[in-house]
């Protein structure tokens, strides 16, 4: 896959989830206000305290003027309005190596005290990944709760939040709406 297809794979998956920070109950600029992700729960593969998998689904339509203007409205802008990159996403190409994913596999590990491993894959399609033998990924610690890190989610749609959990109303990331 090439950078360019791999960039655009992340945009329409990420993008529409628009992580956010949410700080004394103000709205957040990245916020889309469109997500057609939801998880059903037979859709959910781990769910303990160490790791939550599964599989967001969206339909196999989809609206592609609300997906693009969820990617606008994160792209960052200077004080005068004018967007800090020129991504211009009317002329974002469809085509094999950039097409909508419906289905998106979701990991979230915890792998130490205070660390969390975040995964979005196509679940439809294989991609490629490094080998292990080449680099080192981190190894989840059963140990270690999401709890310990303010993990919560909702299904549908689906969303995740992050919370300082010493302060659940202090939200550190969330892709709520």
């Amino acid at each position: 896959m090439s950078a360019i297809a791999g960039t655009a794979l992340v945009l329409a998956i990420v993008l529409p989830l628009s992580m956010n920070s949410s700080e004394g109950g103000h709205r957040s600029p990245f916020q889309t206000a469109y997500n057609p992700y939801k998880v059903n729960q037979e859709d959910i593969i781990t769910n303990d305290a160490h790791a939550f998998h599964a599989v967001l689904r969206a339909p196999h339509r989809y609206n592609k003027h609300h997906h693009l203007s969820a990617i606008d409205k994160v792209i960052p802008t200077h004080e005068d309005g004018t967007k800090k990159l020129t991504v211009n996403t009317q002329s974002i190409p469809e085509g094999p190596n950039n097409i909508f994913a419906s289905n998106i596999k979701f990991e979230m590990e915890m792998i130490n005290k205070g660390v969390a491993q975040f995964l979005l894959t196509d679940n439809d399609k294989p991609r490629y990944s490094i080998p292990e033998v080449a680099v080192k990924k981190p190894k989840s610690d059963n140990t270690q709760t999401l709890e310990s890190l303010g993990f919560n989610y909702e299904l549908d749609p689906f969303s995740f939040t992050m919370s300082d959990p010493q302060d659940s109303n202090r939200v550190l990331v969330s892709t709520h709406d």
